[in-house]
């Protein structure tokens, strides 16, 4: 199945440009995606989950319900450099008296973005709605306490782990040196679903224009999507990682977060249910998503796969989406796509 290229690129394409837009693609996967992980970095994991285990539960004990790892490590979408991990740290929420009801989440006029009327007292604000900004200044205060305890390092694997603080964003970032390894924890705060009344995905609490809303969050359905595409052994994984490696090496296509490359792959795969997604595909898939991506940029338009109300497009550059249509467009109507490949040494 051709999927969305069209009989014209494929005239401009011939099958030699195919054939080298193939071998090139397997070069990066070999060169990239296929090698044997040392036993430290195959260690990370292991290591977050014991950080986890020994230094953020126990400082948090009073305050969460539940944890849960999140990011490309255990997507199966990381790429060779990759140190980041992201453990969300779900907040109790208690229920009242009156009723089960924990707390209503109530829509703040952003699709994306919600205020939660309700919560521990201590993290409410002045009108009585959980304030993000208050449980993230506790989670921090209490994990800085745990590293003051710990004298900042934890000994994993006969060996010390050094566990300093730092602050990226919202989350409370923990930067881990290990043996010969770097890595960094972001620990987000989070609410569960279950635990709120008119929501349909967990919240986590985010900076908005320093008002009290919480952001819808889909990581737990974009964790078992790309899970399940590794495990099906297909090639949509793969494809995910090429795009990731190209994009830290290409400096238009660093213009745009790996999160904006997942959400087109899902409109990818929605689009062509039937696409074949063998070895032998993977070009004609590659071309597919640079098409998409061309596309999704000229329409100024990407619906997230888990809320299509939301563009993730709304409130990025016009420069920057401009900048890459353009250049994209160029490589589209001279069928050059292997040239995107050419700057990954």
């Amino acid at each position: 199945m051709e999927g969305l290229t069209s009989l014209l690129q494929r005239m401009v394409f011939g099958e030699s440009d195919l054939s080298e837009l193939a071998r090139q693609l397997r070069r990066i996967e070999k060169d990239y995606l296929s090698c044997e992980l040392t036993p430290t970095q195959k260690a990370k994991p292991g290591l977050v989950s014991y950080i986890k285990e020994k230094l953020i539960q126990p400082a948090l004990q009073d305050y969460y319900a539940d944890f849960a790892y999140m990011g490309s490590a255990y997507e199966f979408t990381s790429v060779p450099g990759s140190s980041d991990f992201d453990i969300q740290v779900f907040l109790k929420v208690p229920s009242t008296r009156q009723n089960r009801v924990k707390a209503t989440a109530i829509p703040s006029g952003d699709p994306d973005w919600m205020r939660v009327r309700g919560g521990p007292e201590n993290l409410l604000n002045y009108e009585g709605y959980f304030c993000p900004i208050k449980a993230r200044q506790l989670v921090t205060s209490k994990i800085d306490r745990a590293l003051q305890a710990n004298g900042f390092q934890i000994s994993f694997q006969g060996f010390p782990a050094v566990v300093r603080r730092s602050t990226h964003g919202p989350a409370t970032t923990l930067d881990v040196t290990w043996r010969e390894e770097k890595l960094s924890i972001d620990i987000v705060v989070c609410l569960r679903k279950i635990d709120l009344q008119c929501s349909n995905y967990d919240l986590v609490g985010k900076p908005y224009l320093d008002k009290d809303f919480w952001r819808q969050s889909y990581a737990e359905e974009e964790l078992a999507k790309l899970r399940g595409y590794h495990y099906s052994f297909m090639r949509k994984s793969l494809l995910l990682r090429i795009m990731k490696v190209i994009k830290n090496h290409h400096p238009q296509m660093r213009m745009f977060a790996s999160y904006f490359y997942k959400n087109v792959l899902f409109m990818l795969d929605a689009r062509n249910p039937t696409a074949s997604w063998g070895r032998a595909d993977l070009a004609n898939r590659f071309i597919d998503m640079i098409n998409l991506i061309h596309q999704v940029l000229s329409d100024r338009s990407l619906p997230l796969h888990f809320n299509s109300k939301v563009n993730y497009l709304a409130n990025k550059s016009p420069t920057s989406i401009s900048t890459v249509a353009n250049y994209l467009g160029d490589i589209i109507k001279k069928g050059n796509y292997s040239s995107l490949l050419d700057r990954v040494p």
